[in-house]
């Protein structure tokens, strides 16, 4: 249940904040429920993150809305791949989907690489 709320909360509160409602949550009611501290932590942690992308957009890629950058990169997903071996013990491999030639810019315009993936292994 507290998860529940925490997460409705947090997307409750940033969806605000990407449809244009100002004030910082600390301030307002607006983006926590009031009845958890961990709610109203979430809803100010995603507005730092939103202020922050809003920034960086300003002086890097120009009219830019942090809306339209998060949906530019809402293609690009991160898995984490799970190979069993032979003892028991797990092989992880973090993954991501290769972004598209636009997604390149924009990651190169912001000075957000996407980290390294290894190459991956096969082995008999």
């Amino acid at each position: 249940m507290r998860s529940h709320c925490i997460q409705s909360c947090a997307f409750r509160g940033g969806a605000a904040r990407l449809r244009g409602a100002s004030g910082d949550p600390s301030r307002s009611s607006g983006g926590g429920c009031g009845r958890n501290p961990a709610c109203d932590f979430v809803s100010f942690i995603a507005y730092c993150l939103l202020v922050t992308l809003k920034n960086t957009a300003r002086r890097r890629v120009g009219g830019l809305t942090p809306r339209a950058i998060i949906e530019a990169f809402g293609t690009i997903q991160m898995v984490d791949v799970h190979l069993p071996t032979t003892d028991g013990r797990h092989l992880v491999l973090s993954r991501y989907t290769k972004p598209r030639k636009e997604q390149e810019l924009l990651l190169h315009q912001l000075g957000m690489p996407l980290p390294t993936q290894s190459a991956p292994r096969i082995s008999s």
